[in-house]
């Protein structure tokens, strides 16, 4: 079972995640474009639900600034399917 909510900052979305945590979340926006593609819905990982795919496949490096600022935007970039990683000082370039 996959559970639907249009509205990923509304009270219902987050008293949900809050006493659901590992429920598997979608957007209507995955649904959409999914639809579109013609491609089958994703299975969400446990805590981590999805609104689209707008930075899927994007790594994002956030390696400053205050903590509770640092997680919203992580919980951002999550929901629309990007990766996130604490600072840019992991990262090996291969040339």
């Amino acid at each position: 079972m996959v559970f639907l909510f249009e509205d990923f900052e509304s009270k219902v979305f987050t008293n949900f995640i809050n006493l659901c945590p590992a429920s598997p979340v979608l957007g209507p926006m995955i649904i959409k474009t999914r639809h579109r593609q013609k491609l089958e819905l994703p299975y969400p990982r446990a805590r981590r639900p999805i609104y689209n795919e707008m930075l899927h496949n994007v790594i994002v490096v956030i390696g400053h600034g205050e903590e509770n600022s640092r997680r919203t935007w992580a919980k951002l970039i999550r929901y629309m399917s990007g990766h996130v990683k604490r600072d840019g000082y992991t990262f090996f370039a291969f040339h």
